[in-house]
């Protein structure tokens, strides 16, 4: 889309106001690196709880059912629950990093173009808001969605096991 239709660009903006938007834009442009960086921190640090929480629960298991002899196909499924919940998290974190990171490339590269008149400031609003409606982040929130449900089948099958 070119800048050529209606809208705001930046050559029609007075000098006062250009400066306090300049800023404004980068502000916005610097918060979108920095919520890309904590995501990233994030994934990081939720893959090595993952991993120890992980490692801890099936050396655990596996102590319990050396030392009783019987287990049931229930237990099973509650782990392989808990088990595919803990790998939609980490899909679910990789979606958000991804998505984080389109969002700030894009942002980027909108207000430079808008700051050389090639998109209007309504144009690099929609723009922005397509991403943040968009497949990569309805991804994120459906597998965010369906990790919770396998943690809650897995403590409900638990559950079930207990009151047996």
């Amino acid at each position: 889309m070119s800048a050529d239709q209606q809208g705001t660009t930046s050559d029609k903006i007075r000098p006062d106001v250009r400066e306090r938007l300049y800023l404004d834009l980068r502000s916005v442009s610097e918060k979108f690196t920095e919520f890309h960086r904590e995501s990233g921190h994030r994934v990081m640090q939720q893959l090595f709880y993952v991993n120890a929480g992980g490692a801890v629960a099936v050396l655990t298991y596996l102590g319990t059912v050396s030392a009783v002899s019987t287990h049931t196909p229930a237990l099973m499924i509650a782990l392989g629950c808990f088990t595919v919940g803990v790998i939609l998290v980490q899909v679910a974190n990789a979606i958000e990093f991804a998505a984080w990171g389109r969002i700030a490339r894009q942002w980027r590269g909108d207000t430079t173009r808008f700051w050389g008149s090639q998109l209007t400031l309504e144009q690099v609003v929609l723009e922005s808001e397509k991403i943040a409606k968009g497949k990569l982040m309805k991804w994120g929130v459906g597998t965010a969605s369906a990790a919770f449900a396998f943690f809650v089948a897995g403590c409900v099958i638990g559950f079930c096991l207990l009151v047996r």
